[in-house]
């Protein structure tokens, strides 16, 4: 008899909070947590990075993990470029990163948002038909793709704490809550 591991393939985009309240540490921690989360992809799954502040930029598109130096490299060069700065918004964030993956031929299809949770555009329209700056829109875009959405919320200010978790609920994710000084937990919760 032989166990063979028959896990489908994933295909994960990584976006990392780059924005200037992702100072003190947070954003060494966001970058240590990236690393541990394409470590335990296997060879035969997807990854690609997005940093995001005001605006998004993909870093690496979404590429076999078989290429984990190219990816890898892409993280530690986000450390290198600085403390971040700007703004902290979600929205472009999050759709582009589920139209970089809707294409990838898997079934299951991952965004892990990486933030100390303090966007400036909220997780709902509200009552202003106008309002164009909220995020929900996209996680709802993605939804229809079957593209799900997990937080890791990096030295979080408590205040947050209820959007971040509404965030990943509805992004049919996971919601995890990192203080700073627990940075030890992220290698548990990305195998998870």
């Amino acid at each position: 008899v032989q166990a063979i591991d028959s896990s489908p393939p994933i295909a994960v985009m990584i976006v990392v909070d780059a924005s200037g309240s992702m100072s003190s540490g947070r954003l060494d921690a966001a970058l240590n947590a990236a690393t541990a989360l394409v470590g335990v992809l296997s060879d035969r799954d997807y990854c690609g990075v997005i940093s995001f502040s005001t605006k998004a930029a993909e870093e690496i598109n979404v590429i076999p993990v078989s290429q984990k130096d190219k990816i890898l490299d892409t993280i530690e060069a986000l450390g290198a470029s600085g403390d971040g700065g700007g703004g902290t918004v979600f929205s472009g964030a999050i759709q582009n990163a589920g139209l970089a993956l809707a294409p990838i031929p898997v079934e299951r299809r991952h965004i892990i948002l990486i933030t100390d949770g303090n966007p400036e555009d909220s997780l709902e329209q509200g009552d202003d038909p106008n309002n164009q700056n909220w995020y929900g829109r996209y996680i709802d875009e993605n939804n229809k793709k079957d593209i799900t959405l997990s937080v890791f919320a990096v030295g979080m200010n408590r205040d947050k704490y209820e959007q971040m978790q509404k965030t990943a609920e509805r992004a049919h994710g996971n919601f995890y809550d990192i203080p700073l000084s627990e940075q030890n937990k992220i290698n548990l919760y990305a195998r998870q």
